[in-house]
């Protein structure tokens, strides 16, 4: 099954200092340029409403910044011990020291796909951009105007690389134009991936506190998602018996 998504943007790439929050970012529009069965009910793999403002900006101007998580199977964590807090920052920055402890819910599923949850957090993405320096001609698949179409790239063109979404397609930028691609059609596509960083926002403290998924240890209490998603596209919090489950699966696993 293949998806397309049409964004919307109004600037292509974040360019700030530390704090600088001028240069908006809309949030993407989701649409899908083909209209076949399969696809109907298909959910989003960006659950941010479409209204909601601009993903916090503290990233210099290498690096794009995206309402989600991209993949086919987006990142996500269970719950699975009482009493779990996670180290968090005041802002989404990664400069800043973690300096607050924020409990998260015995049993919760931070997916997502979660959306009885989700609709209390906020999840976003920076990436930090790099080009692509094509090394033989080559016939792409692209997203324009919503729909699908071929262009051709030949020897020596640049692209740059802004987000990956999902099923081998990304978010580039060609001649200055924001564009969806099969990345998977350009064999050097991932010989140069930079970093990336997801971002969770969560109710602490008052306040918004931010995660960053990669500084979460799964093995505290927490649990990655693919031990309890029940299908694809659809995530909610476990119960107790699939929490002690788990823990029954990742010793097993330790063990061997």
């Amino acid at each position: 099954m293949r998806l397309f998504f049409l964004f919307a943007i109004t600037a292509l790439i974040i360019s700030c200092g530390k704090n600088d929050v001028s240069t908006p970012l809309n949030p993407f529009i989701e649409s899908k340029a083909n209209n076949n069965a399969e696809d109907v009910n298909t959910p989003p793999l960006n659950t941010e409403p479409l209204n909601k403002p601009s993903p916090p900006n503290h990233y210099s101007n290498n690096w794009f910044l995206q309402w989600g998580w991209p993949g086919e199977y987006p990142n996500g964590f269970s719950v699975i011990e009482k009493n779990i807090t996670l180290s968090a920052r005041s802002q989404a920055n990664p400069n800043l020291k973690e300096t607050l402890k924020c409990p998260v819910d015995y049993l919760g599923m931070y997916h997502p796909w979660n959306k009885e949850r989700a609709s209390q957090l906020s999840f976003f993405t920076a990436t930090e951009t790099y080009e692509i320096t094509i090394s033989e001609t080559t016939e792409v698949e692209i997203i324009q105007d919503g729909k699908p179409k071929f262009k051709t790239l030949f020897t020596g063109d640049i692209i740059t690389f802004l987000s990956y979404l999902s099923e081998g397609w990304a978010i580039v930028n060609i001649d200055g134009v924001i564009t969806e691609i099969s990345i998977s059609d350009i064999k050097d596509w991932h010989t140069t991936q930079k970093d990336t960083h997801l971002w969770l926002g969560l109710p602490c403290q008052g306040q918004t506190a931010w995660v960053r998924f990669q500084d979460i240890a799964l093995d505290n209490g927490l649990a990655d998602y693919g031990h309890s998603l029940s299908s694809w596209g659809y995530a909610a919090d476990i119960n107790p018996s699939d929490a002690i489950s788990i823990k029954q699966e990742i010793t097993q696993k330790q063990i061997k």
